[in-house]
């Protein structure tokens, strides 16, 4: 699994970078709000947490912000934890926030690997990080309301991803801009603008209409309070192409004399699927025979839709939830049924010896 950040890591981009930063222009939205200097929790982490509760504030389903950091708890069976977390999220209070740090602990399960993930618990952000928070997603909010509204949170691209980039989600659209959110300290980056580059990309080579309607890239910084924006018609169709091929991984085939991308849908590999599953591959093999579990077979391997996946283990968590009760309630039916006969027989011999 290889998600956009990932991939960026492994590339060297140009000198300036494939779409150099400095072609964005610059708009500062002043609200004369100081931020604290210092933050004791990382940066990744304050901004997932500005974006999932600014989501929910705007009106967005709680278990909908949160969905990533909810994926990421079940690949680690982690779930009683993370919902207990969730429930704990409930505004811009000290409680809330700090519940929503450690939530969002488990996103990396999810976006990155088993092998990234540390315990949530070590998660504790301090005073100064809180009101930073704060200040943050009230920032966003209004920023939402003046540049909105917004179509769309938290999109992804089936039927874009290649077998290089597997994973990736955008932030969120609006009509006619596709924006990224960050909160970094300073102004972005060329792999940041190379990720905002790539989801635009593989929106456009998925199989949703609504990405060609895209006429703007954005980021939105709401600890700079500033956006970062370029139209597209700016960006060469020369780095589009190299973009597209070597760092996305589209591969250019001939088919009745036109040319077509070959395209990947976002999967797990075996040897993922053993990880997450915490079971040899014989068990795998078991599961797909006897459990329907979603494997398909491609260039002889076999791998797994990764939503196929969640749905399937949400299917059988019913299901094994479903198996317990029934046999609970075969134990308790069983006592009362020992416990009825053990009080005739006893009443049955004191008849008798009577």
């Amino acid at each position: 699994m290889t998600s956009v950040t990932s991939r960026i890591k492994e590339i060297r981009q140009p000198k300036g970078g494939y779409l150099n930063p400095n072609s964005f222009d610059e708009i500062e939205l002043n609200d004369g709000i100081n931020l604290n200097d210092i933050e004791n929790i990382p940066a990744n982490i304050i901004g997932l947490v500005a974006d999932y509760i600014s989501r929910m504030e705007m009106g967005d389903n709680k278990k909908d912000a949160f969905k990533i950091s909810l994926l990421g708890a079940k690949i680690i069976r982690k779930e009683d934890e993370a919902n207990k977390l969730l429930n704990e999220i409930k505004g811009l209070d000290n409680k809330s926030i700090s519940a929503a740090c450690k939530l969002v602990g488990y996103d990396v399960c999810f976006r990155a690997g088993i092998q990234y993930y540390k315990p949530v618990e070590n998660i504790n952000p301090d005073e100064d990080t809180i009101e930073n928070i704060r200040i943050m997603i009230e920032r966003t909010e209004k920023f939402y309301k003046e540049y909105g509204p917004v179509k769309e949170i938290g999109m992804t691209f089936e039927g874009g991803y290649t077998q290089t980039i597997t994973v990736g989600d955008a932030d969120f659209m609006t009509e006619d801009i596709l924006w990224d959110f960050k909160v970094s300290k300073n102004k972005p980056r060329s792999a940041q603008t190379l990720q905002l580059l790539i989801y635009y990309l593989m929106g456009m080579h998925s199989n949703k209409d609504k990405y060609s309607k895209i006429k703007k890239l954005a980021i939105y910084n709401p600890r700079l309070n500033k956006i970062f924006i370029i139209p597209i018609n700016k960006i060469s169709s020369e780095i589009i192409k190299e973009v597209e091929e070597k760092v996305i991984g589209y591969r250019k085939v001939q088919q009745n004399n036109k040319t077509k991308y070959d395209e990947y849908r976002d999967y797990y590999m075996i040897t993922e699927l053993t990880q997450i599953l915490k079971c040899s591959r014989h068990k795998i093999m078991q599961l797909y025979s006897i459990e329907d579990l979603p494997l398909r077979m491609v260039k002889n391997r076999y791998i797994i839709n990764k939503l196929e996946l969640m749905e399937w283990l949400d299917e059988k968590e019913k299901e094994w939830k479903e198996e317990k009760i029934k046999k609970l309630i075969f134990s308790v039916v069983s006592i009362i049924l020992m416990l009825l006969l053990f009080y005739m027989l006893s009443v049955f011999f004191k008849v008798g010896m009577i």
